[in-house]
């Protein structure tokens, strides 16, 4: 893995004393928190926990960042000390499905993306939210030269709002375009259709679900 980061983003410097050697399930652990090795058993523990909220945008990459792009990255991390970057590795055997294969498309011809994201704690840190949320945005802005295009592709499971976001019982396919071609790409006019045929009325309905497609009052299918 460090021999792939040094081909890849040679930047970083990363050496094996940067890394922690770990399972699936220990990397979890690590990822909510839990840093000190505790037993996997301490996720059973469903005592309710103190009420945080965070924010994540994320960019696929189609080509490298250049190095003056990623002195500003990095320069921006340190910023939020609440504030994380992250980058996962893409293609590989993911991209042997076509795009049209399953409903996620960010498959060949994407390098890596990058998650950029920031929890604060609800009860002592609510009036910070407005520098937080000012911090991942900010973070995302710098990164609009170096990542996807046409359309600045985004993950369906990190909803960010930020996109646009449905307004019950009246937001068209058109309108939702705007965010469903970022998240599903070629494939966002085929779920809208396959909307329309289970759920015409959306009683599945949220910020950014899918709307049905509708042409000139009548429903739309491939078939």
């Amino acid at each position: 893995m460090i021999a792939q980061i040094h081909h890849h983003l040679p930047e970083l410097a990363v050496k094996p004393s940067d890394c922690k050697q770990m399972n699936w399930l220990q990397s979890m652990l690590y990822s909510y928190g839990y840093t000190n090795g505790p037993p996997p058993e301490i996720l059973l523990d469903r005592t309710l926990q103190p009420k945080d909220y965070y924010k994540i945008k994320l960019d696929y990459l189609t080509s490298r960042i250049p190095q003056t792009g990623l002195a500003e990255l990095l320069t921006k991390i340190v910023e939020d000390q609440d504030g994380s970057i992250d980058i996962d590795p893409q293609g590989g055997l993911m991209s042997r499905i076509p795009e049209s294969g399953t409903p996620y498309a960010h498959r060949r011809g994407y390098l890596y993306n990058v998650q950029y994201s920031v929890k604060w704690g609800g009860d002592k840190n609510v009036s910070h939210e407005d520098d937080h949320l000012g911090w991942v945005r900010g973070v995302h802005e710098l990164m609009t030269p170096y990542v996807s295009k046409n359309p600045r592709a985004s993950y369906i499971n990190f909803r960010d709002l930020d996109l646009g976001q449905n307004v019950e019982g009246s937001t068209g396919y058109e309108e939702a375009r705007l965010w469903g071609e970022k998240y599903f790409r070629g494939n966002f006019r085929r779920l809208a259709m396959v909307k329309g045929q289970v759920d015409p009325g959306q009683l599945f309905w949220s910020e950014q679900s899918i709307p049905p497609l509708v042409v000139d009052g009548e429903l739309v299918s491939d078939s």
